[in-house]
């Protein structure tokens, strides 16, 4: 019975993943490193449970707390352990698609990638969370939990994309720390609003989604018009005379 919920709990994760590769319209990436970063991803689940172990046991003890809802506890673990910690791991899981210029060569790439590591990260969780806590919560993290993860690497990804690809130097590093700190930031307030606890505090929750799904779609739709792919899709005849001028 373990087995059966450890397989399924993959099965949200892999549907995301799948509505994410066909944003991909106008030069879609292979398939095996889409697989390859979605295993990094699972693999970075172990050095960020790692990190928050650490920090539970030898800086604060947050984990009792915050599961008590006691909410000292609650803002510390969500803003300044759980959400930089996971952002983070999920993150370096996409370092080593990016170093390969023949696959990381658009903008794009690095939302299709970072999504990929974050559907991988929260995959794996899921499946620890539904094995120890019951499959009863499945349901709940397939249509929460697992979508948040993509909306909270979005931040991050799209950074990486712009520092990449449109803005060089000190500059695009700003910028991409600035997106890093906003995914840190709404993974902070949405596990600060479910931990509280307080249920006016977790209604907000669906909001908070509405708003990183409509900032997610502004960055597939930002990074679909700059791709120097966009004709692609164009019959050969038509190819050859519109291209598309990146700024």
């Amino acid at each position: 019975m373990a087995a059966l919920v450890f397989l399924t709990s993959f099965l949200p994760g892999l549907f995301y993943l799948w509505i994410v590769w066909r944003q991909d319209k106008y030069d879609p990436e292979p398939k095996r490193w889409i697989a390859f970063t979605f295993f990094l991803g699972m693999l970075s689940t172990f050095p960020a449970a790692l990190a928050e172990q650490v920090v539970d046991l030898f800086a604060f003890p947050f984990w009792e707390g915050s599961l008590k809802g006691d909410l000292f506890s609650v803002y510390i673990s969500s803003f300044f352990v759980i959400g930089p910690v996971e952002e983070f791991f999920k993150m370096w899981a996409i370092l080593a698609v990016a170093s390969n210029r023949n696959v990381f060569d658009e903008p794009m790439d690095a939302l299709v990638y970072g999504s990929a590591a974050a559907l991988g990260f929260a995959s794996l969780e899921n499946a620890m969370y539904c094995i120890r806590f019951s499959s009863d919560i499945y349901v709940i993290r397939a249509l929460l939990t697992v979508p948040a993860h993509i909306l909270f690497a979005t931040g991050w990804a799209w950074g990486i994309g712009m520092w990449r690809f449109r803005l060089r130097g000190a500059g695009g590093f700003l910028f991409f720390l600035g997106t890093f700190v906003l995914s840190v930031l709404l993974h902070g307030i949405y596990d600060a609003l479910l931990l509280s606890r307080h249920p006016f505090m977790v209604t907000l929750v669906a909001p908070l989604m509405l708003l990183m799904a409509v900032l997610t779609f502004l960055a597939f739709y930002h990074f679909r018009k700059i791709s120097r792919f966009r004709w692609s899709i164009l019959p050969p005849g038509l190819r050859t005379v519109q291209q598309l001028s990146v700024k």
